[in-house]
């Protein structure tokens, strides 16, 4: 009978999901401060950081095959080293088109290097800021370095562009059992995005991966370890295992968790930008 619930629980939500357009969870009546046509096309842009080898562009498949299914994963572009992403990608959701609402479109970056150096922050906003054109070369070395030097110790108040052109959630992967994660070497390093991230409202969704690895305590612990880092409320700390790409079947009880993770990441997308909005319009006051 828990099955059968648990089942039915992943179609309700995975229906809802499939058919998701922007203002669907808060209500398109909480956006009274956009400007006008602003909601129409709107999607909400949900980024993937964190660590190189964290399990980011395998998280954006997961979300795929869990709801589109299995065949549909996509093609998600690795660079020939270990290092995997090295191009801005995006994904956009597949929900219909019969009115002028978006849905939802995931960017996937380039792995972070645990060194975390100014160029890598100034990347970051500009990702934030969407002022990498997808399909764009994430650069490292003396480019970035350059693009880092010029923006001084301001990355954070590069011009922004539009609210519909932000980003509006972040979602941070972290390798649940990465010694240098389970060390605590994380929380230091994370420290000044996620002040910035708070101070520009996108909100934080953490993401622990390779949750097959953890027994028990060692899960409890992750998820602990991950909210002091991030500083995302328990409700926005998810932790599963990837559906890897020879897998037939995946757990349900990782289905659902995927399905429950995507909702509140849209959710805190609409709250993002409904508070972008008031903020602008107070600012012209």
């Amino acid at each position: 009978m828990a099955s059968n619930n648990l089942e039915s629980e992943i179609r309700t939500l995975r229906e809802k999901l499939k058919n998701y357009k922007v203002g669907s969870i808060e209500g398109l009546h909480s956006f009274s401060d956009a400007l006008e046509g602003e909601m129409e096309g709107l999607h909400i842009r949900l980024a993937v950081f964190g660590m190189t080898g964290a399990g980011k562009s395998s998280l954006v498949n997961t979300i795929w095959k869990t709801l589109y299914g299995r065949e549909n994963a996509p093609a998600i572009e690795q660079s020939s080293g270990a290092e995997g992403t090295q191009l801005l990608e995006d994904f956009h959701s597949q929900s219909g088109t019969e009115d002028d609402r978006g849905g939802f479109v995931f960017h996937d970056t380039r792995g972070f290097n645990f060194d975390f150096n100014r160029a890598e922050e100034n990347e970051l906003f500009r990702i934030l800021y969407g002022i990498v054109p997808t399909g764009q070369l994430i650069e490292r070395g003396d480019w970035a370095e350059k693009m880092a030097e010029d923006a001084g110790q301001a990355a954070h108040r590069l011009e922004k562009p539009p609210v519909a052109d932000q980003v509006h959630v972040a979602l941070w992967v972290i390798k649940a059992n990465d010694i240098r994660f389970v060390n605590g070497q994380y929380l230091d390093k994370f420290n000044f995005v996620r002040q910035k991230l708070n101070a520009e409202g996108v909100t934080i969704v953490t993401v622990l991966t390779h949750d097959d690895k953890l027994d028990s305590e060692e899960r409890n612990e992750a998820k602990k370890n991950a909210m002091e880092v991030t500083g995302s409320k328990r409700a926005q700390t998810f932790v599963f295992a990837n559906w890897l790409g020879e897998q037939e079947e995946y757990d349900v009880r990782y289905q659902r968790k995927v399905l429950k993770m995507l909702h509140t990441a849209l959710g805190c997308g609409e709250r993002s930008v409904r508070s972008r909005q008031i903020q602008r319009k107070l600012s012209k006051q």
